[in-house]
């Protein structure tokens, strides 16, 4: 009676089933780092700031919250609601929208901020605008990606492994328009930034300027080469013929991240 009732699962169930797990547990770490930055910005730094500066960073916490409850909802829907009804794991419940489509709108805000300490401190006018443009294409990209996805109200079904959880290899131009655009907006935004920060080095600044500096250039190169890095890593997952959906989901680990880096 027990073998009878026994769920069939594939081959392939563990790398299937594991990777959005481990993405949603990722998520919620990240946003728990992140509300404590947003509360030490608002002891510190949230007064001297211009108001559209903080309305941006309001904006982005809000927005990440919203993503993490609507992620918390999908994981109810595939775990908790629909519990042993194996095909359910392949529908797409809320992750269109909570995925590629906030994803691309929170990194094409921070990049947009990016652009404009390019043209404010530096006052360069060409490279903020050609990375401007390059934030632009990415956030269509992403956009197209979580409207087209999101249009679907359901994956193939099981039997003919033909698709995986948040599957787009329908729509790979879209993902590679996107997450490659991406990437290169944030490398080419950290290494700006670091130029232009270097040239405060041959300046007369006092040690307190050059400390403060400093700690700018390293968090701006740490936040964009980790983004660019996770860009890198969401196209990977879907080149690599031996771990590209449908065979496995690993790619949503990245994806359930990316906002939030």
């Amino acid at each position: 009676m027990e073998s009878s009732s026994r769920i069939s699962l594939p081959e392939n169930a563990s790398l299937a089933l594991a990777p959005p797990i481990i993405g949603v547990a990722l998520n919620w770490w990240l946003y728990g780092i992140f509300i404590m930055q947003y509360f030490v910005y608002l002891n510190n730094a949230g007064t001297r700031d211009g108001k559209y500066l903080r309305a941006v960073v309001h904006f982005l916490f809000v927005l990440d919250t919203v993503q993490t409850f609507m992620i918390m909802d999908d994981v109810f829907f595939w775990f908790v609601y629909n519990f042993g009804d194996f095909p359910k794991l392949f529908e797409f419940n809320l992750a269109a929208i909570d995925g590629p489509l906030l994803d691309a709108i929170i990194t094409f805000t921070v990049q947009l901020v990016y652009c404009w300490r390019l043209w404010k401190i530096g006052r360069w006018k060409v490279l903020p605008i050609v990375t401007a443009v390059l934030a632009l294409v990415a956030c269509v990209g992403g956009l197209i990606v979580g409207i087209h996805v999101g249009s679907s109200s359901r994956l193939a079904s099981f039997t003919n492994k033909s698709q995986s959880i948040l599957d787009p290899t329908h729509i790979r131009p879209a993902v590679y328009l996107w997450l490659f655009a991406s990437a290169v907006t944030d490398i080419v935004i950290a290494t700006s930034m670091t130029y232009m920060l270097l040239q405060y080095r041959t300046a007369e600044a006092s040690k307190t300027t050059m400390a403060v500096v400093k700690r700018v250039l390293l968090l701006t190169l740490e936040t964009n080469a980790a983004t660019a890095a996770v860009a890198v890593a969401l196209v990977t997952a879907f080149l690599i013929p031996s771990i590209t959906p449908p065979k496995t989901n690993i790619y949503v680990v990245f994806g359930y991240i990316l906002g939030k880096m």
